[in-house]
């Protein structure tokens, strides 16, 4: 595995797919803008849980074995610092974007999307059904 470029943190915003043909995830952090990723959503917030010591595979294993019917399931990357990914679909899907739960001022729904606004006051519109 090689050095992780990226390692989500209280201060990432949002991780959404990348729409270039090199880099996979388009990260949006508070305090450092845009960066982008080499690296998958998925594989940031495993990896980044593991930077933290803390298993994915291991919170999934516990809420599936507690919730069974559960869908989006969001993924703790470290309690300590309440870092919890919230995914917009299933993570399964290749436009599924991860919303850091730590960084919601609040949100709105509206028609079939729902706006979302995060601490520093920027806004984005997610494709986010109730």
């Amino acid at each position: 595995m090689s050095k992780l470029d990226y390692v989500i943190s209280y201060e990432t915003m949002l991780l959404e797919p990348a729409d270039h043909p090199e880099y996979l995830t388009k990260i949006t952090d508070k305090n450092k803008g845009i960066i982008y990723s080499k690296r998958t959503a998925k594989s940031l917030i495993n990896e980044s849980a593991l930077t933290y010591h803390y298993s994915v595979k291991g919170h999934l294993e516990i809420v599936k074995n507690k919730y069974p019917t559960m869908k989006k399931i969001p993924l703790m990357v470290n309690p300590t610092l309440s870092i919890l990914m919230i995914p917009t679909t299933s993570p399964n899907q290749s436009s599924c974007k991860w919303l850091n739960f730590i960084q919601i001022d609040q949100y709105r729904p509206t028609k079939k999307q729902t706006k979302i606004r995060f601490r520093n006051g920027e806004d984005v519109i997610l494709p986010i059904s109730y």
